[in-house]
């Protein structure tokens, strides 16, 4: 689900991210707040493997492969700016914020990080 909204933010169709959205907004709280935290959890490992250059990191032999295959596209800089995004998501869910709105908002905000070519590392 996280690599599909990745995919899905790059794009940046209002359709599919509408379509996404109403597939996360069906989920309660507590399986939205795992999806962020999934999320969180999976980034900090892809950072950690990009500084230490060490594939001695806590994901599965599937989440390597997308991990390897997403250093093209995101660097340090962008995943960090997206870690932030996700501890903001995870905040505003607790503050019981317009989901629909911080998800189009959030999903459009990494779609320009993934696309820009000038966020340095």
């Amino acid at each position: 689900m996280l690599i599909s909204w990745l995919r899905i933010s790059f794009k940046s169709d209002p359709m599919d991210i509408n379509e996404w959205i109403k597939g996360l907004t069906e989920m309660d709280k507590d399986e939205q707040k795992n999806f962020f935290e999934y999320g969180l959890y999976f980034f900090r490992q892809f950072i950690f493997r990009m500084l230490s250059k060490s594939k001695d990191v806590n994901l599965t032999h599937k989440e390597l492969e997308v991990a390897s295959r997403m250093e093209k596209i995101i660097n340090i800089s962008k995943a960090e700016i997206i870690v932030n995004l996700l501890n903001d998501a995870i905040e505003n869910i607790n503050r019981n914020i317009n989901l629909k709105i911080l998800m189009f908002s959030d999903t459009l905000a990494i779609g320009e990080v993934l696309r820009t070519n000038h966020v340095r590392d």
